[in-house]
C-alpha cells in the first residue's frame, strides 16, 4: 500500500463498487467482496447514492468539455449551476463561486469578508468570533477559526491565535444548565456574544462564524430556538458580517435546501455568506462553493471590481457540470421533501430504539442528519474512558457487521465522549434505514458487553 491515510498502520478494507444505499467492499489481503449499508453515505457526502445513473451519464458527457482557467474564460456549467443555487434561495444570495473543498471554501469565505471591508477603507476590522467545539477545515486558517482541540494540538504553534476568537458553542444537552429554559439558554449565548464584540471593540470584528447545524464534531446538533436570527442581529448590529458554514449541514441533509430557513422569518433574508460542500458534489466531484448576499457583491461591485486569490481549478468546468445534474436530480425528483420525511421516520425509529438505552446519552438531529451520543451514565451523562475507544471501535465493528457510520470523538472537551452519525442517502428506503439501526445497536451492545458493560 502506497497511500499516506488517515490511519497510517490501517490495512482498510478497499471500495469497489457501490449502488444507491450499498457499497461494496474488499479485503485487501483475501480479494474477499462484501456488500454493506452506507448509514452515513461517506461523511454525508454521497446523498443521490453511489452510482446513479443519470450520474453517471452526465459525467461522462462533462469528461468531453475542456478545461479552461477562469481568470480568463468563463463556463455555462459554473453560471448554470450557480444561477439554480440562487434561484432556490429567495433571494438571499447574488452570486455563487465554487472551490474544490470545504476548507477551501470556508478560506475563501474570510477572505471575502476581510476584502468586503477593505474595499470600504475600514482596515481596522481584522477580527473573526466563531465557537469553541468547531471544526471548519484543515487548512491553516480554517483550523484556527475552528476550535476543536485535538485537531489543532500537532500545528498550536503556527496557528493564528491573535485573528479568531472564541464563544461557546450552542449544545444543549451537555451545556444548557439545569432549570434554564431553551430561551434563557439562547439568551445566555447571545449575552456572550455581544460581549466578546464589546471586548474585541465591535469596528474590529470582520465576522462571526458558526455552523447552522453542528456535524461531525459534536454529532448533528440543531440550534436552540431563536440562536441563529439572534447571532445575525447581534453581528448586524455591530456592523459585522455573519457567515454560515453549511458545508456538511446544507443542500437539503437536514429537510430545507438551506439549513437555515426555519430559523429565519421568510422574506428576512439568510446569512451575508455561506459555505457549502459535500451534497453539492454528492461524492461524484470534489466540489465546494460559497455564496454570497448582494450587500456584499454591491461593494465588490462598486469597489475594485476584482476578487483576490483566484485558484486554479476555481468553477472547474468538469465539477460544476457533474455537480449541476446533482442539483438538478435532487429538484426533479423531490429529493429534498423526500429527505424531510424519511428524516422524520428516520429520526423516530433511533428515538425507539435508544430512548431507554442505558448507555445512551442523546439522539438528536434534524432531516437525515442525526447523531447517537453514547454514555457510561445516563444520568450524570458521564463518558466511557478514552482507553475504550468506543467510537473507534463501533466504527470497525459496524463495517464488520455491514453497514458504515461516521464515528464521532469529543463531546466533552474535543477528546472524550463518543457517538456515531447516521446521515444516509436521500434516496435511502424504510427497509434500509430499520436494517442500519439494527446493526448500529447490536453492534453497541456487542462492544459494551466485551468491555463489561452490561
Amino acid at each position: 500500500m502506497s497511500i499516506f491515510q488517515n490511519a497510517v498502520n490501517a490495512d482498510l478494507p478497499r471500495a469497489v463498487a457501490g449502488k444507491g444505499s450499498y457499497l461494496t467492499l474488499e479485503n485487501p489481503k483475501t480479494g474477499a467482496q462484501y456488500d454493506i449499508l452506507d448509514g452515513s453515505s461517506g461523511a454525508a457526502v454521497a446523498a443521490v447514492g453511489h452510482n446513479h445513473p443519470r450520474i453517471v451519464q452526465a459525467m461522462k458527457h462533462c469528461a468531453g468539455l475542456p478545461y479552461i482557467f477562469t481568470h480568463a474564460v468563463g463556463s455555462k456549467q459554473a453560471d448554470d449551476l450557480a444561477e439554480l443555487i440562487l434561484s432556490k434561495s429567495s433571494g438571499a444570495f447574488a452570486r455563487a463561486v465554487f472551490l474544490n473543498s470545504g476548507s477551501e471554501a470556508n478560506e475563501t469565505a474570510m477572505k471575502i469578508a476581510t476584502q468586503y471591508f477593505f474595499e470600504q477603507g475600514r482596515t481596522q476590522r481584522r477580527n473573526f468570533i466563531s465557537r469553541d467545539f468547531s471544526y471548519h477545515g484543515n487548512t491553516l486558517g480554517s483550523l484556527s477559526l475552528g476550535g476543536f482541540k485535538s485537531r489543532q494540538t500537532p500545528y498550536a504553534e503556527i496557528l493564528n491565535s491573535k485573528a479568531y476568537h472564541k464563544v461557546s458553542t450552542c449544545f444543549p444537552y451537555r451545556h444548557q444548565q439545569a432549570g434554564q429554559t431553551e430561551e434563557q439558554y439562547t439568551q445566555m449565548l447571545l449575552d456572550e456574544l455581544d460581549a466578546k464584540f464589546e471586548e474585541l471593540g465591535p469596528d474590529t470584528v470582520i465576522a462571526f462564524v458558526c455552523e447552522t447545524v453542528i456535524g461531525a464534531t459534536l454529532g448533528a446538533v440543531p440550534p436552540s430556538k431563536g440562536y441563529i436570527s439572534g447571532c445575525r442581529d447581534i453581528c448586524h448590529k455591530h456592523g459585522a458580517l455573519f457567515i454560515l458554514d453549511e458545508v456538511m449541514c446544507g443542500m437539503g441533509r437536514t429537510g430545507t435546501y438551506h439549513a437555515w430557513e426555519p430559523e429565519f422569518e421568510p422574506g428576512t433574508g439568510g446569512p451575508d455568506i455561506q459555505t457549502v460542500a459535500k451534497v453539492l458534489g454528492g461524492g461524484y466531484v470534489p466540489l465546494a462553493g460559497v455564496l454570497i448576499a448582494p450587500k456584499v457583491f454591491d461593494v465588490f461591485q462598486k469597489g475594485s471590481g476584482v476578487v483576490y486569490g483566484h485558484q486554479t481549478y476555481q468553477d472547474h468546468v468538469f465539477a460544476t457540470g457533474v455537480a449541476l445534474e446533482i442539483q438538478r436530480l435532487i429538484f426533479d425528483q423531490n429529493l429534498i421533501e423526500e429527505c424531510s420525511e424519511m428524516g422524520k421516520y428516520l429520526g423516530s425509529a433511533l428515538k425507539r430504539k435508544f430512548a431507554d438505552h442505558k448507555f445512551v446519552g442523546d439522539v438528536r438531529g434534524r432531516g437525515l442528519f442525526w447523531d447517537v451520543e453514547f454514555v457510561a451514565d445516563k444520568a450524570s451523562k458521564e463518558v466511557f474512558p478514552a482507553s475504550l475507544n468506543l467510537a473507534g471501535v463501533m466504527h470497525v465493528r459496524c463495517i464488520e457487521n455491514g453497514a458504515h457510520f461516521l464515528k464521532g470523538k469529543g463531546t466533552i472537551d474535543s477528546v472524550l465522549g463518543d457517538h456515531m452519525m447516521v446521515s444516509p442517502a436521500y434516496t435511502v428506503t424504510r427497509v434500509e434505514i430499520d436494517r442500519m439501526i439494527d446493526v448500529l445497536a447490536s453492534t453497541l451492545d456487542q462492544v459494551l458487553g466485551e468491555n463489561g458493560y452490561n
